[in-house]
Parts: C-alpha cells; structure tokens; sequence
C-alpha cells in the first residue's frame, strides 16, 4: 500500500500580514512628504522662540540704555580706581562711562574729580561746566570747586561750608575729608587735620586713603 506522505499545512495569508510585515521593515515610516511637512513645522517653531528671545533680549538693552546702566557700571569702576589712587585706570572707565551715555552729569562730576586729584584745575573747570550745562546738580559742583580751594590751601573762604556738607552728610563725604583734612595741613592745623582723618578712617574701614594720609602726616611731622 502506498504511504501518501503528509502534505504540509499552509494557512491563508490574513489581509493584516503585509502591514504587519512592512511595520517590522520600516513600512509605516513617514513617507518623505510628510518628513517634510514636520521638519518645516519644527523649523517655524523654533524661529519663532528664536525671534520671541531676540526681542525681549533687545528690549531688555534698550531699557538698560534708557536708565544709563551700562555707564552707571563704570561709574562704580571709576570710584573704585579713585580710592586706590589709580588715576589712569579711574580715567579708562569714565572714558567708557561717557561712550554708553554721553550726556551724564556723575560722568563728568568724577572726571573733575580725577583732574582736581592730579591738580590740574583748569580741566576740572571744564568737566565741572560740563556737567552743569547737562544737568548736573548745581550744589555738587559748586561743592567741587570748593573742594579745589581746600585740597590748595584756600581753606577759609570755604571751610564752613565743607563742615555743614559733612554735618548734614550730602556730597562724599570720604572725598569731603580728603580735601578738607588737605586744607587743614596746608595751613598747619597738624591736629585738626589728625582728627578729621581719624574720623575718616572710622567711618570708612575699608578705604586706605586715611591710613595713608596719617602715615604721611606723621612723617611731615617727624622730621
């Protein structure tokens, strides 16, 4: 008798088997189309979070503009420079103060201050008119000025006006104490000058300008 051999059972191809098949092959990917469409949409999102950061990086440096803070930040440099004596540093910053803000009278009120230092009065008397032509506090000017006579040993036609500027605390005060401590030594008022400096020093521990100016005063004195 013949053996039939076992035929081999072979189902039917389900409608689902070609999908399934191109899913495991990368069938259902995004057809190149619509890879396009979503790389242009994601493209638009992300200029338009790129414009909305420029904008608000940009109004943000219009407003720091607008209140001087960029030279306000040199300004505080300059001060700095001022109080170690380091003039050509203190002159670099209100240089770069005067470029983000032409037009600032504390600009040219420290820059008097710089050349009033260094003893050259007739620059102070520009930057001073300077910075009363854009209007600077007429008061603190005229305190500058008064401030040149002492440092130069004109104390007394402005001496009462320096202690009620200290009195009344208007004006810097540790700038008032340099000159006026100045005045006092150029007219031989060696204890008056001790106190006003000792005060100085006290009331600002951090400044070395006192200490250096009673060093120097007790060598005038010693010798």
């Amino acid at each position: 008798m013949r053996r039939l051999g076992r035929r081999k059972r072979t189902s039917a191809s389900s409608p689902t088997d070609g999908a399934v098949r191109g899913y495991r092959t990368g069938g259902s990917q995004l057809t190149s189309d619509e890879r396009s469409v979503v790389a242009a949409e994601s493209a638009g999102k992300s200029r338009w979070r790129a414009g909305w950061l420029l904008l608000i990086a940009g109004l943000m440096l219009l407003v720091a503009f607008a209140v001087d803070a960029p030279a306000e930040v040199c300004q505080v440099f300059a001060r700095k420079s001022l109080s170690r004596f380091d003039y050509d540093s203190a002159e670099t910053w209100l240089r770069r103060a005067a470029y983000f803000s032409s037009r600032n009278p504390t600009t040219e009120l420290l820059a008097a201050r710089v050349c009033r230092r260094q003893g050259r009065l007739d620059e102070m008397t520009q930057h001073l008119s300077r910075a009363l032509l854009v209007g600077g506090d007429a008061k603190l000017i005229e305190l500058e000025e008064s401030l040149a006579l002492a440092q130069t040993g004109s104390l007394a036609a402005v001496e009462q006006k320096l202690v009620t500027a200290l009195k009344e605390g208007w004006g810097d005060t540790d700038e008032i104490s340099d000159a006026y401590a100045n005045g006092l030594a150029a007219n031989s008022q060696f204890g008056r000058a001790a106190t006003v400096l000792d005060a100085w020093r006290i009331d600002y521990p951090n400044d070395p300008r006192p200490d250096y100016r009673l060093g120097r005063l007790h060598e005038y004195l010693e010798r």
